[in-house]
């Protein structure tokens, strides 16, 4: 773990609740580096970042504040309220969910500590890995696990991001635009709120395999290690859902105001990401909810989502036809391995691609039509496409992404970097050539 940056954390919390260290800080040459009592401030902080601890520093402070039994549901349900959830979630039985699941984080005390320092340094994070944290043990319920896996499901859904207080803030600001180094940098998380775990006495040891494996995916693109369905544990893949619908969610925030009835739409197009069992059970848990259709747009607007989907629609057929003709231009030389899978790329973004239709003449001849005659009443026709589209359009560029990871391995196939960058550059070019309207 990195506690240069923990400790910094650390320190701005002592600024709101007194984080006492509890017992004698060593190094690992047993010598004392801060005394019990110490208030952790700055200049302790960085005091201690200097030396390699004789044991982890979690397990030598404390914090004043705590996460109660009551605090962790009035953040739950403050949370709710503020996203106008609290109705929809005691209407499908979340909130009932919720209220015999939040007392699992009191039982661990180092947990409830951990937590506790996360709402105070990402209170937002916090706020919506609760409420992720129940809508997986739902899904789990959902998939027919156990009562006691559920609750192993919430322990690691809550869980999943804590390692993310050892990151430099600047990474985990930026998660978005970061380059592949400083992505490689972030993924570090995952190994990182895993440890963690571990250090937890009594924590169920699925809790900590699932923390490890939440950003695997069942095709082998995920990540740490690119395992496949058949390794992973189901845990793991309801939390991967998990967090792959919430990024999707927050992703189309800043693009309408869309229905749950759109949103639902592209959500229930199945991808090799994740096994379908799980995915189904998505679903049947959304479903369970109200999804009334209110219009995103108004008539102008829809006219430039249109326009919008018109030049998108094109850029994307154009991108993936000079993609697939690079596959099949060097078949011999592109070859699936454990670590490099070339093909696997191709399959997930072809399968994702036919699931929708969305690139194929029958829409594009759809799309004429509608702009012909537009009405409010294509609205929600136009906005499931819109979506598609930009569903599509990511997908793109996860794949483009993951070449450029491997883009050592590739340069060796080829002999060298120039062809590989001139196809990187080419197809970056076509996925950039024209900036999403605001």
């Amino acid at each position: 773990m990195n506690n240069s940056h923990y400790l910094d954390r650390l320190a701005e919390v002592n600024k709101q609740h007194s984080v006492v260290i509890k017992e004698p800080i060593l190094n690992a040459k047993g010598a004392l580096v801060a005394k019990e009592g110490t208030h952790l401030c700055k200049e302790t902080a960085r005091k201690i970042a200097k030396h390699k601890l004789i044991k982890p520093i979690d397990q030598s402070v404390s914090i004043a504040y705590s996460l109660t039994k009551q605090r962790l549901i009035d953040a739950y349900t403050t949370r709710l309220k503020s996203k106008n959830l609290l109705d929809e979630s005691i209407k499908n039985g979340s909130y009932d969910l919720a209220m015999s699941l939040l007392p699992l984080i009191n039982r661990y005390a180092m947990i409830e500590e951990k937590l506790t320092i996360f709402a105070s340094v990402y209170p937002d994070r916090f706020g919506f890995a609760i409420t992720a944290s129940v809508l997986a043990a739902h899904i789990a319920k959902e998939y027919g696990l156990s009562e006691e896996k559920v609750g192993n499901v919430f322990l690691a859904n809550v869980l999943s991001d804590v390692g993310l207080l050892h990151l430099d803030p600047k990474i985990v600001e930026n998660e978005s635009t970061l380059n592949n180094e400083a992505r490689k940098m972030y993924q570090g998380h995952v190994a990182i709120s895993m440890h963690f775990a571990d250090m937890v006495p009594g924590l169920p040891r699925i809790v900590k395999r699932a923390i490890l494996e939440h950003h695997e995916r069942a095709d082998g693109l995920g990540y740490p290690f690119g395992k496949t369905i058949d390794e992973l544990c189901i845990e793991g893949q309801i939390i991967c859902i998990v967090d792959e619908l919430t990024k999707f969610y927050y992703s189309i925030q800043n693009k309408g105001n869309f229905s749950l009835k759109v949103l639902f739409a592209v959500l229930r197009i199945p991808t090799s990401a994740h096994d379908i069992g799980v995915h189904n059970a998505m679903l049947r848990v959304l479903a369970k909810g109200e999804l009334p259709y209110k219009p995103a747009f108004n008539l102008e607007k829809l006219k430039q989502v249109v326009k919008d989907s018109f030049e998108k629609l094109a850029r994307l057929s154009l991108w993936f036809d000079m993609f697939s003709n690079i596959y099949e231009q060097h078949r011999e030389k592109l070859l699936d391995t454990s670590r490099f899978k070339p093909w696997a790329l191709l399959y997930q973004l072809q399968n994702n691609i036919d699931e929708t239709g969305v690139l194929s003449e029958t829409q594009k001849t759809w799309l004429l039509g509608i702009n012909k005659n537009l009405t409010m009443e294509n609205a929600q026709d136009v906005e499931e496409f819109y979506l598609l589209l930009d569903e599509v359009e990511k997908q793109c560029y996860f794949v483009l992404n993951k070449m450029v990871e491997q883009k050592d391995v590739i340069s060796d196939l080829f002999g060298g970097p120039e062809l590989p960058e001139v196809y990187y550059t080419g197809l970056l070019s076509i996925l950039t050539s024209n900036q999403e309207p605001g």
